[in-house]
């Protein structure tokens, strides 16, 4: 089976097609550039992911169970963040399968 192309590699190739108008390779070179820029995280985007992996590594090294309002108690880089912080970064943790959950009396635990 053959390899998808991508917009960017499409791009690519279009750009070095004869004939184009400079106001074409303009438009082009910018789609590229947007492109490009979708990739980059923004600092929140890196913060989160700093913190998910601090979750995660708590969480494997102490072997725990945890809910969510523990986490914000117990661990260092949790203090101070909102429960629904904490739990949009464990459900992303879960949703890639870093995290199970597991629910005990209608209440969520979470565990590496």
């Amino acid at each position: 089976m053959a390899k998808k192309i991508t917009k960017k590699e499409m791009f690519a190739q279009l750009i070095t097609l004869d004939g184009l108008t400079a106001e074409q390779k303009e438009f082009i070179q910018h789609e590229i550039e947007l492109l490009e820029r979708e990739k980059k995280k923004t600092p929140a985007q890196e913060a989160n992911e700093v913190l998910k992996l601090a979750i995660l590594n708590y969480l494997k090294d102490t072997g725990k169970e945890m809910t969510i309002s523990e986490m914000v108690k117990e661990i260092p880089q949790c203090e101070g963040l909102s429960t629904s912080k904490v739990s949009a970064m464990v459900t992303q943790l879960k949703n890639a399968y870093y995290v199970t959950r597991k629910e005990i009396k209608g209440t969520a635990y979470f565990s590496a």
